[in-house]
């Protein structure tokens, strides 16, 4: 009973101390340390007893995520579905771990536990509705140096960088207390070591390239409110004076170009054709670049679309949301498949809506459209998910070389360079809105080894795994 009491309190701490790795605003050291101890539950007990213990803690760790899930999807119900299947995720690189560390008795082992996670990611993003939103890789969105081995591998690359450490203490002290001894692998820890230090170094390195290019000043203004379709004008029209009267202060104040939310304004065509013209007319009348999201009521299902007015109050670009979140997908919307690149200043800017940017596929086209900016509206959910979304969005921004300028409803107002740097943030607002203004280094895209290979790390990790895990055929002794 004494021994079953401790295994459990084992487990809760490890899940406790995950919570902190696996919410929608991960603590970055817990991501570093935290899954030592998953680890040490799966190579110090029993196969039963490693399932049990490590599902367990994982289960406790993902439901950090359980209330924002529930906002999310609407139902409970799919919420523990979820936040099953991220602890899922946790117990599968921990169980491949296990497995590949017994059964290869090799210190090579230990590489199976980082590869397992960017396998996951890689996976996740490419198969998966809502891609790889949250998981480990992400955790490490105020750090840039650590960032940087995304613009070679991507987020994958990330999430087995910060995965190796406890792998290699934990392999090394399994296969110690076995009596494999310290000096047998003593090459693979070296390896892992140098990999460690060289993907920091390379981190370091980048982050100091000069950035050169023209001084854009731009304004960001978000404004905490919803206009349905059927809502009455005398909410709306409070609502478009207030955004109209932002456009001009951010122009007054010196803004070049002006970036609103997502779905400002949800409407039928005659409706939204109104706030068109009136956004284009504040364009022309403050001789600004103005980009902003409207949805239009269509037969073939809601269109979010995002539209970008010239100096002159042209429509220069129109863009069609391509990634549903899960509300939409409920909700009707039909997604786009075009992509939208404008010369402004003579730099390329992109156009895409807060969801498409948690895909990497989406920013790796308008990385081959060498875009060196993306204006991109958003609407995250009550400010719970802020933090996330602007960090995946700002990543993005490192595996293709551009900036990022994102404005969001209930969330964040934030420039990011091609580096994830976060150069300015401010939190949305209700009443009267929350307005930014700050000078970006617009530069011309720098080209990056993912943009060029694109997942193909992620999936040489899955095959590591895949290798680990099954046997090794022997070979047969031939008899004369």
């Amino acid at each position: 009973m004494v021994r079953i009491a401790g295994r459990i309190v084992a487990m809760v701490v490890t899940g406790l101390l995950l919570r902190g790795a696996a919410g929608p605003e991960p603590l970055w050291w817990l991501a570093w340390t935290a899954p030592a101890l998953l680890l040490w539950l799966a190579l110090k007990s029993s196969a039963t007893d490693a399932r049990w213990m490590t599902l367990g803690a994982a289960l406790i760790g993902a439901g950090a995520n359980l209330h924002y899930f529930t906002i999310v999807t609407r139902s409970p119900l799919l919420a523990i579905v979820l936040v099953t299947g991220i602890a899922l995720f946790w117990t599968l690189a921990a169980g491949v771990t296990r497995r590949a560390v017994l059964s290869r008795r090799s210190a090579w082992a230990l590489f199976t536990y980082p590869a397992a996670w960017a396998a996951i990611h890689t996976v996740m993003a490419t198969l998966a509705p809502d891609g790889d939103w949250g998981l480990i890789g992400y955790s490490q969105g105020d750090h840039p140096v650590i960032l940087q081995i995304a613009a070679l591998g991507g987020v994958a690359a990330v999430a087995f960088l910060v995965s190796l450490p406890a792998a290699v203490v934990v392999t090394a002290f399994t296969l110690a207390a076995s009596g494999e001894g310290w000096r047998r692998g003593w090459t693979a820890y070296l390896a892992a070591a140098v990999l460690g230090l060289a993907a920091m170094g390379y981190g370091a390195v980048r982050l100091v390239q000069p950035v050169t290019g023209q001084a854009v000043v731009f304004g960001l203004m978000a404004l905490d409110a919803d206009i349905r379709p059927r809502a009455a004008a005398s909410w709306i029209s409070p609502i478009r004076d207030r955004y109209l009267t932002g456009v001009e202060t951010l122009a007054k104040a010196g803004a070049e170009v002006i970036v609103l939310p997502e779905k400002i304004a949800v409407g039928d065509p005659g409706q939204i054709d109104v706030w068109r013209a009136a956004l284009a007319g504040a364009a022309r009348d403050q001789g600004v670049w103005l980009e902003a999201g409207l949805a239009i009521t269509h037969p073939d299902g809601i269109r979010n679309m995002a539209y970008l007015y010239a100096p002159d109050g042209r429509e220069a670009a129109a863009y069609r949301k391509q990634f549903m979140a899960p509300p939409e997908r409920t909700e009707g919307y039909s997604a786009g498949s075009d992509y939208s690149v404008t010369p402004v200043g003579g730099a390329p800017y992109g156009l895409a809506i807060c969801k498409d940017m948690h895909f990497a596929r989406l920013a790796r086209a308008y990385g081959q459209l060498d875009a060196a900016v993306m204006l991109v509206p958003a609407w995250d959910f009550g400010h719970i998910d802020q933090w996330m979304g602007t960090r995946m969005t700002a990543m993005r921004g490192v595996e293709q070389g551009f900036a990022v300028v994102r404005t969001s409803k209930e969330g964040l107002l934030s420039i990011s360079d091609s580096h994830g740097r976060i150069l300015v943030e401010a939190e949305s607002a209700a009443g009267a809105g929350r307005t930014l203004l700050a000078t970006l280094t617009v530069e011309p895209r720098r080209p990056t080894l993912y943009g060029r290979i694109g997942d193909l790390f992620g999936w040489l990790c899955l095959a590591f795994v895949v290798g680990m895990i099954f046997p090794w055929p022997r070979r047969q002794s031939r008899t004369v």
